[in-house]
Protein backbone atom coordinates (compact mmCIF):
# COMPACT_ATOMS: atom_id res chain seq x y z
CA UNK A 1 0.00 0.00 0.00
CA UNK A 2 1.40 3.40 -0.92
CA UNK A 3 1.28 6.43 1.35
CA UNK A 4 -1.43 7.93 -0.82
CA UNK A 5 -3.83 4.96 -0.68
CA UNK A 6 -6.86 5.58 1.52
CA UNK A 7 -7.16 3.34 4.55
CA UNK A 8 -10.19 1.06 4.52
CA UNK A 9 -11.83 0.86 7.94
CA UNK A 10 -14.79 -1.26 9.01
CA UNK A 11 -16.73 -1.27 12.27
CA UNK A 12 -15.23 -4.53 13.49
CA UNK A 13 -11.69 -3.17 13.06
CA UNK A 14 -12.66 0.13 14.66
CA UNK A 15 -14.02 -1.78 17.65
CA UNK A 16 -10.80 -3.77 18.06
CA UNK A 17 -8.75 -0.59 17.86
CA UNK A 18 -10.73 1.28 20.53
CA UNK A 19 -11.02 -1.77 22.82
CA UNK A 20 -7.37 -1.13 23.74
CA UNK A 21 -8.24 2.22 25.35
CA UNK A 22 -8.47 2.61 29.10
CA UNK A 23 -11.34 2.56 29.77
CA UNK A 24 -12.24 0.62 26.61
CA UNK A 25 -14.54 2.23 24.09
CA UNK A 26 -17.11 -0.08 22.51
CA UNK A 27 -17.41 1.32 19.00
CA UNK A 28 -20.94 1.63 17.61
CA UNK A 29 -20.20 3.80 14.57
CA UNK A 30 -17.43 5.56 12.69
CA UNK A 31 -17.06 8.15 9.96
CA UNK A 32 -14.23 9.48 7.82
CA UNK A 33 -13.44 13.20 7.79
CA UNK A 34 -13.50 13.73 4.04
CA UNK A 35 -11.96 17.22 4.20
CA UNK A 36 -8.83 16.00 5.97
CA UNK A 37 -5.63 15.70 3.94
CA UNK A 38 -4.78 12.40 5.69
CA UNK A 39 -6.82 9.41 6.90
CA UNK A 40 -8.74 10.70 9.91
CA UNK A 41 -11.84 9.07 11.41
CA UNK A 42 -14.21 9.67 14.29
CA UNK A 43 -15.05 6.48 16.18
CA UNK A 44 -18.04 6.79 18.49
CA UNK A 45 -19.38 4.68 21.32
CA UNK A 46 -22.37 5.12 23.59
CA UNK A 47 -20.65 7.50 26.00
CA UNK A 48 -17.88 9.20 24.04
CA UNK A 49 -16.00 9.48 20.78
CA UNK A 50 -12.32 9.50 19.84
CA UNK A 51 -10.33 10.40 16.74
CA UNK A 52 -8.34 7.82 14.82
CA UNK A 53 -5.50 9.39 12.82
CA UNK A 54 -3.49 7.20 10.50
CA UNK A 55 0.11 8.11 9.66
CA UNK A 56 2.13 7.16 6.62
CA UNK A 57 5.41 5.32 7.16
CA UNK A 58 7.35 8.26 5.79
CA UNK A 59 8.24 10.70 7.07
CA UNK A 60 8.45 8.73 10.31
CA UNK A 61 8.74 11.80 12.56
CA UNK A 62 5.28 13.27 11.89
CA UNK A 63 3.52 11.36 14.64
CA UNK A 64 6.03 12.35 17.31
CA UNK A 65 5.99 15.93 16.08
CA UNK A 66 2.24 16.24 16.59
CA UNK A 67 2.51 14.87 20.13
CA UNK A 68 5.31 17.33 20.90
CA UNK A 69 3.52 20.41 19.52
CA UNK A 70 0.12 19.56 21.03
CA UNK A 71 1.68 19.19 24.48
CA UNK A 72 3.23 22.65 24.26
CA UNK A 73 -0.01 24.25 23.15
CA UNK A 74 -2.14 22.47 25.76
CA UNK A 75 -1.60 25.15 28.44
CA UNK A 76 -2.70 27.91 26.05
CA UNK A 77 -5.55 26.37 24.06
CA UNK A 78 -7.79 23.31 24.07
CA UNK A 79 -5.66 20.77 22.21
CA UNK A 80 -6.28 17.06 21.76
CA UNK A 81 -4.49 14.44 23.81
CA UNK A 82 -2.79 11.47 22.16
CA UNK A 83 -4.41 8.59 24.07
CA UNK A 84 -2.77 5.61 22.42
CA UNK A 85 -0.14 5.11 19.72
CA UNK A 86 0.14 1.84 17.81
CA UNK A 87 3.03 1.22 15.43
CA UNK A 88 2.68 -2.57 15.23
CA UNK A 89 0.63 -2.57 11.99
CA UNK A 90 -1.39 -5.54 13.24
CA UNK A 91 -4.88 -4.02 13.04
CA UNK A 92 -4.13 -1.52 10.28
CA UNK A 93 -1.43 -1.52 7.63
CA UNK A 94 -0.03 1.77 8.95
CA UNK A 95 0.84 3.41 12.25
CA UNK A 96 -2.01 5.19 13.98
CA UNK A 97 -2.94 7.17 17.06
CA UNK A 98 -6.15 7.45 19.02
CA UNK A 99 -6.71 11.07 19.98
CA UNK A 100 -9.22 12.72 22.28
CA UNK A 101 -12.26 14.19 20.49
CA UNK A 102 -12.58 17.92 21.18
CA UNK A 103 -16.08 19.40 21.26
CA UNK A 104 -17.52 21.28 18.31
CA UNK A 105 -16.82 21.39 14.59
CA UNK A 106 -14.50 23.39 12.38
CA UNK A 107 -15.00 27.13 12.12
CA UNK A 108 -15.94 26.57 8.47
CA UNK A 109 -19.37 25.53 9.72
CA UNK A 110 -19.93 29.08 11.05
CA UNK A 111 -19.11 31.10 7.92
CA UNK A 112 -21.73 33.81 7.42
CA UNK A 113 -23.68 32.89 10.55
CA UNK A 114 -24.46 34.85 13.67
CA UNK A 115 -21.41 35.32 15.86
CA UNK A 116 -18.89 34.46 13.13
CA UNK A 117 -17.11 37.83 13.36
CA UNK A 118 -16.54 37.33 17.09
CA UNK A 119 -15.15 33.85 16.40
CA UNK A 120 -12.64 35.23 13.91
CA UNK A 121 -11.57 37.83 16.47
CA UNK A 122 -11.15 35.07 19.02
CA UNK A 123 -9.15 33.13 16.44
CA UNK A 124 -6.72 36.06 16.10
CA UNK A 125 -6.40 36.39 19.87
CA UNK A 126 -5.73 32.65 20.15
CA UNK A 127 -2.94 32.85 17.58
CA UNK A 128 -1.36 35.74 19.48
CA UNK A 129 -1.49 33.63 22.65
CA UNK A 130 0.07 30.63 20.93
CA UNK A 131 3.03 32.79 19.99
CA UNK A 132 3.98 32.96 23.65
CA UNK A 133 5.71 29.57 23.27
CA UNK A 134 9.36 30.53 22.77
CA UNK A 135 11.72 28.19 20.91
CA UNK A 136 15.52 27.97 21.21
CA UNK A 137 16.40 28.11 17.49
CA UNK A 138 14.82 28.83 14.12
CA UNK A 139 13.90 26.04 11.72
CA UNK A 140 11.44 23.40 10.58
CA UNK A 141 10.35 21.15 13.43
CA UNK A 142 10.63 17.40 13.37
CA UNK A 143 9.69 15.37 16.46
CA UNK A 144 10.76 17.76 19.18
CA UNK A 145 13.73 19.40 17.47
CA UNK A 146 14.43 21.30 14.27
CA UNK A 147 15.63 19.54 11.14
CA UNK A 148 18.48 22.04 10.88
CA UNK A 149 19.01 24.76 13.45
CA UNK A 150 19.48 28.36 12.32
CA UNK A 151 20.82 31.01 14.67
CA UNK A 152 18.79 33.82 13.09
CA UNK A 153 15.55 34.31 11.22
CA UNK A 154 17.39 35.87 8.30
CA UNK A 155 19.61 32.79 7.95
CA UNK A 156 16.65 30.45 8.03
CA UNK A 157 14.52 32.47 5.63
CA UNK A 158 17.41 32.98 3.21
CA UNK A 159 17.85 29.22 3.01
CA UNK A 160 14.09 28.64 2.83
CA UNK A 161 13.55 31.16 0.03
CA UNK A 162 16.44 29.68 -1.91
CA UNK A 163 14.76 26.25 -1.70
CA UNK A 164 11.51 27.71 -3.07
CA UNK A 165 13.35 29.49 -5.90
CA UNK A 166 15.15 26.26 -6.79
CA UNK A 167 11.90 24.29 -6.87
CA UNK A 168 10.22 27.01 -8.95
CA UNK A 169 13.00 26.86 -11.52
CA UNK A 170 13.06 23.03 -11.48
CA UNK A 171 9.46 22.69 -12.64
CA UNK A 172 9.82 25.36 -15.30
CA UNK A 173 8.37 28.44 -13.62
CA UNK A 174 8.53 31.65 -15.63
CA UNK A 175 12.14 32.85 -15.51
CA UNK A 176 11.32 36.57 -15.66
CA UNK A 177 8.83 36.26 -12.79
CA UNK A 178 11.33 34.21 -10.81
CA UNK A 179 14.03 36.87 -11.18
CA UNK A 180 11.59 39.61 -10.24
CA UNK A 181 10.48 37.72 -7.10
CA UNK A 182 14.09 37.21 -6.02
CA UNK A 183 14.99 40.87 -6.55
CA UNK A 184 11.85 42.03 -4.74
CA UNK A 185 12.61 39.85 -1.73
CA UNK A 186 16.28 40.90 -1.65
CA UNK A 187 15.33 44.59 -1.61
CA UNK A 188 13.18 44.15 1.52
CA UNK A 189 14.97 41.30 3.24
CA UNK A 190 16.22 43.46 6.10
CA UNK A 191 12.68 43.44 7.52
CA UNK A 192 13.10 39.74 8.36
CA UNK A 193 16.14 40.48 10.50
CA UNK A 194 13.92 42.28 13.02
CA UNK A 195 12.68 38.98 14.46
CA UNK A 196 15.26 38.01 17.06
CA UNK A 197 13.37 35.32 19.02
CA UNK A 198 11.69 32.29 17.41
CA UNK A 199 8.31 31.11 18.65
CA UNK A 200 6.30 27.96 18.02
CA UNK A 201 4.32 28.61 14.83
CA UNK A 202 1.37 26.37 13.98
CA UNK A 203 1.93 27.09 10.27
CA UNK A 204 -1.50 25.82 9.24
CA UNK A 205 -3.76 28.03 11.35
CA UNK A 206 -6.91 28.29 9.24
CA UNK A 207 -10.66 27.83 9.87
CA UNK A 208 -10.50 24.12 9.09
CA UNK A 209 -8.09 23.52 11.98
CA UNK A 210 -9.91 25.65 14.57
CA UNK A 211 -13.04 24.27 16.26
CA UNK A 212 -16.07 26.12 17.61
CA UNK A 213 -18.93 25.06 19.86
CA UNK A 214 -21.67 26.59 22.01
CA UNK A 215 -20.70 27.40 25.59
CA UNK A 216 -22.90 26.99 28.66
CA UNK A 217 -24.72 30.24 27.86
CA UNK A 218 -25.42 29.25 24.27
CA UNK A 219 -22.76 31.52 22.77
CA UNK A 220 -20.41 30.29 20.08
CA UNK A 221 -16.79 30.12 21.27
CA UNK A 222 -13.63 28.48 20.01
CA UNK A 223 -13.35 24.98 21.45
CA UNK A 224 -10.10 23.58 20.14
CA UNK A 225 -7.11 23.52 17.82
CA UNK A 226 -5.96 20.55 15.73
CA UNK A 227 -3.41 19.44 13.10
CA UNK A 228 0.18 20.24 14.09
CA UNK A 229 2.12 18.52 11.30
CA UNK A 230 3.42 21.75 9.70
CA UNK A 231 4.69 23.50 12.83
CA UNK A 232 7.93 25.47 12.68
CA UNK A 233 10.06 27.53 15.03
CA UNK A 234 10.04 30.97 13.49
CA UNK A 235 8.81 34.53 13.24
CA UNK A 236 5.25 35.00 14.57
CA UNK A 237 4.53 37.16 11.50
CA UNK A 238 5.35 34.13 9.33
CA UNK A 239 2.46 32.36 11.06
CA UNK A 240 0.13 35.35 11.12
CA UNK A 241 0.26 36.17 7.43
CA UNK A 242 -0.44 32.58 6.43
CA UNK A 243 -3.44 32.52 8.78
CA UNK A 244 -4.71 35.79 7.29
CA UNK A 245 -4.30 34.69 3.67
CA UNK A 246 -5.76 31.21 4.14
CA UNK A 247 -8.71 32.62 6.08
CA UNK A 248 -9.34 35.30 3.45
CA UNK A 249 -9.25 32.63 0.73
CA UNK A 250 -12.00 30.65 2.47
CA UNK A 251 -14.02 33.50 3.98
CA UNK A 252 -13.06 37.04 3.00
CA UNK A 253 -15.15 38.50 5.83
CA UNK A 254 -12.97 36.73 8.40
CA UNK A 255 -9.64 38.35 7.58
CA UNK A 256 -10.08 41.75 9.23
CA UNK A 257 -11.61 40.43 12.47
CA UNK A 258 -8.78 37.89 12.73
CA UNK A 259 -6.20 40.67 12.29
CA UNK A 260 -8.01 42.83 14.87
CA UNK A 261 -8.06 39.96 17.34
CA UNK A 262 -4.33 39.43 16.92
CA UNK A 263 -3.68 43.10 17.68
CA UNK A 264 -1.23 45.76 16.61
CA UNK A 265 2.18 44.82 15.23
CA UNK A 266 4.94 46.66 17.06
CA UNK A 267 7.82 46.13 14.61
CA UNK A 268 9.01 48.96 12.34
CA UNK A 269 9.33 46.70 9.30
CA UNK A 270 6.23 44.61 9.98
CA UNK A 271 4.46 45.46 6.72
CA UNK A 272 7.48 44.54 4.60
CA UNK A 273 7.91 41.32 6.58
CA UNK A 274 4.26 40.39 6.06
CA UNK A 275 4.60 41.05 2.34
CA UNK A 276 7.67 38.84 2.02
CA UNK A 277 6.01 36.06 3.99
CA UNK A 278 2.95 36.29 1.73
CA UNK A 279 5.24 35.78 -1.26
CA UNK A 280 6.96 32.85 0.46
CA UNK A 281 3.73 31.03 1.29
CA UNK A 282 2.31 31.54 -2.20
CA UNK A 283 5.52 30.30 -3.78
CA UNK A 284 5.52 27.30 -1.46
CA UNK A 285 1.89 26.45 -2.30
CA UNK A 286 2.52 26.86 -6.02
CA UNK A 287 5.47 24.47 -5.89
CA UNK A 288 3.41 22.04 -3.82
CA UNK A 289 0.69 21.93 -6.47
CA UNK A 290 3.28 20.98 -9.06
CA UNK A 291 4.81 18.32 -6.80
CA UNK A 292 1.28 16.93 -6.31
CA UNK A 293 1.19 16.50 -10.11
CA UNK A 294 -1.76 18.81 -10.59
CA UNK A 295 -1.98 20.65 -13.90
CA UNK A 296 0.60 23.47 -13.67
CA UNK A 297 -1.52 25.58 -15.99
CA UNK A 298 -4.76 24.95 -14.10
CA UNK A 299 -6.79 27.52 -12.13
CA UNK A 300 -4.98 27.22 -8.73
CA UNK A 301 -1.61 27.69 -10.38
CA UNK A 302 -2.80 30.55 -12.55
CA UNK A 303 -4.21 32.35 -9.50
CA UNK A 304 -0.99 31.91 -7.51
CA UNK A 305 1.14 33.08 -10.43
CA UNK A 306 -1.11 36.12 -10.79
CA UNK A 307 -0.75 36.83 -7.06
CA UNK A 308 3.04 36.64 -7.26
CA UNK A 309 3.03 38.90 -10.29
CA UNK A 310 0.82 41.47 -8.55
CA UNK A 311 2.69 41.39 -5.25
CA UNK A 312 6.09 41.92 -6.85
CA UNK A 313 4.81 44.69 -9.13
CA UNK A 314 4.56 47.00 -6.13
CA UNK A 315 7.01 49.94 -6.14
Amino acid sequence: MSATDAVALDLATAARITAALEPPLKATSFRRFESASTDVFEIAGQDRAVILKVYADAPAWKLGKEVFVAARYAALAPAPEWLRIDETRTLLSRRYALISRLPGASLRERFGRDGSEALFREMGALLKRLHEVVMPTFGYLLDGDVAKAFASNSDWMAASFETKYRDFRAWGGDADLGRRVEAFVDDRFAALEECEQPVLCHNDFHPGNVLADRDGEGLWRLSGLVDFENAVAGDPLFDLVKALDYTAHECAAGRDPLAAGYGALDRPGAEDALLLYRIFHKLELLNWFVMARADPLGPPHAALLADLDALTAQP
